[in-house]
């Protein structure tokens, strides 16, 4: 990272030379273990299991919809786009292009999200499933010197094996 603020390329994003995610590795490691805090969660859960049915687990940022109310709704949450065999993710408008056109090229170092790392939703098999994908991703980059949040490793993670997610469009 060091290395990288005293080489800045001409093609990375000026702005994002001030972002945690390119100044401290700490950050970097904590956004980049959410799902194995979610993984953990499954794990250690206390809730009463239902009988043969998974448990649903959701990770939500604290800081989600950025402190907006209107970010949450009100009222009783009925998940009904969110299924047991698929990791849910909300999928930030990107002009109708697919996931797959974003490469670590067009995304690192670029002011620019295409996915929301602030939910996370799944039941307990795909969550261990995404857990391990995630993992061997945020190794894989670092071995290939991309070191970036949770975003990035996500859209990476979703393009290697897309059938584990099921995205849903947000704002």
């Amino acid at each position: 990272m060091n290395w990288e603020q005293k080489n800045w390329r001409e093609e990375w994003d000026e702005q994002m030379k001030t972002h945690p995610e390119t100044l401290y590795p700490d950050y970097d490691i904590l956004v980049n273990s959410k799902p194995y805090f979610l993984y953990n969660a499954t794990q250690i859960s206390q809730f009463p299991k239902p009988f043969e049915e998974e448990q649903l687990f959701v990770w939500l940022d604290a800081g989600y919809g950025h402190g907006s109310q209107s970010a949450i709704p009100l009222g009783i949450w009925k998940p009904t786009q969110i299924n047991y065999e698929q990791i849910t993710l909300i999928k930030l408008p990107t002009n109708g292009e697919r996931v797959e056109r974003y490469t670590i090229e067009r995304v690192y170092r670029k002011h620019r999200s295409v996915i929301s790392g602030g939910f996370l939703a799944g039941g307990e098999k795909v969550i261990r499933r995404f857990w391990t994908f995630f993992m061997k991703t945020f190794l894989e980059l670092l071995d290939q010197h991309f070191v970036d949040d949770d975003q990035t490793t996500l859209l990476i993670t979703i393009q290697r094996y897309n059938s584990t997610f099921n995205l849903l469009k947000g704002n």
